[in-house]
């Protein structure tokens, strides 16, 4: 995997300081395997993010959405300020938001609060498809990302073969059929528990932000909604109550129960495509989810 060069945290304190013309401490708060550093000023109260990694394209993402969504209504953070450090770096700096990610907390939350904390997400992510789009954001066409990574893995001839083809030809079919949206959503690109804020997680949790817009862009709703069955639907509860609050009270339609499944395979194939050589698990569950989109497993539908 490429290394990326991070910038020393001493030089971003230094710039951000003669920018802002006041002290900058920053503390880190994570990042993602070198491709982006993200810290917190806590006197200040803001997170700045810098990206190494596609940079001009992630960091232009992320500040169209804090600028054009954030502090409107979602939990989404506002844009501050914006530039590029004197090493190319570009960065973000954006308003602090309470809480911390969902996903390390999910395992020892009560159980009985599962339904109704994910019927919240499932409110977000809807709330986050019916904002208006904004200016700048562009459009993304998942079907030729998931073509190609579907062509490679084929040409490969990886196991289980008759699986895999099997898949692709589903695949063929439902392209043929989910029509291209005719609204274009913002679609997150990765809405899923490791970008969701949540306060109170040991009782009633309460979610406080919605993180890491670095993949966002115009396109399909039902491409956020396939990632979150991904990596949230292990547990029944957690399927159901993200549906009711997503549909609020509707059945889907026959595009979105056929979007959604596409999205599903589409998102396997990119993972087998690349788990082959670097996480042969990881593998093994794309192929997993594979098999069971084809026979209809209710954790991997839209309606039971």
């Amino acid at each position: 995997m490429r290394s990326f060069r991070e910038t020393p945290v001493g030089g971003i304190e230094r710039a951000l300081a003669a920018r802002w013309s006041k002290g900058v401490a920053l503390r880190a708060l994570g990042g993602y395997l070198g491709r982006n550093q993200v810290f917190a000023d806590d006197a200040l109260d803001l997170v700045v993010k810098v990206f190494h990694h596609q940079p001009l394209l992630r960091a232009h993402r992320e500040a169209t959405i804090a600028r054009g969504l954030g502090g409107r209504g979602l939990p989404i953070a506002r844009l501050l300020d914006h530039g590029v450090f004197d090493d190319g770096a570009p960065w973000i700096a954006v308003q602090r938001l309470a809480g911390t990610p969902l996903e390390p907390q999910r395992p020892d939350m009560p159980q009985a609060v599962i339904p109704h904390l994910y019927a919240d997400l499932g409110r977000l992510c809807a709330g986050l498809h019916e904002a208006k789009c904004p200016a700048g954001l562009h459009r993304q066409d998942k079907g030729r990302k998931y073509a190609r990574a579907r062509a490679k893995v084929l040409a490969a001839d990886r196991p289980p073969g008759p699986l895999l083809a099997a898949a692709a030809a589903r695949m063929l079919e439902l392209q043929d059929r989910v029509a291209r949206p005719q609204r274009p959503v913002v679609v997150h690109g990765d809405f899923s528990g490791r970008n969701l804020l949540v306060l109170n997680a040991d009782a009633e949790p309460r979610i406080t932000g919605l993180v890491d817009f670095e993949m966002a862009h115009l396109g399909d709703p039902m491409a956020d909604v396939a990632k979150v069955a991904l990596k949230e639907f292990s547990d029944p509860r957690s399927r159901v109550g993200f549906l009711n609050g997503y549909f609020a009270g509707r059945r889907p339609s026959l595009s979105e129960v056929e979007g959604f499944e596409y999205h599903l395979l589409g998102l396997a194939f990119e993972i087998c495509n690349w788990a082959w050589g670097d996480d042969r698990p990881f593998y093994d569950q794309a192929v997993d989810m594979l098999a069971r989109t084809l026979d209809n497993d209710p954790i991997f539908r839209l309606e039971g």
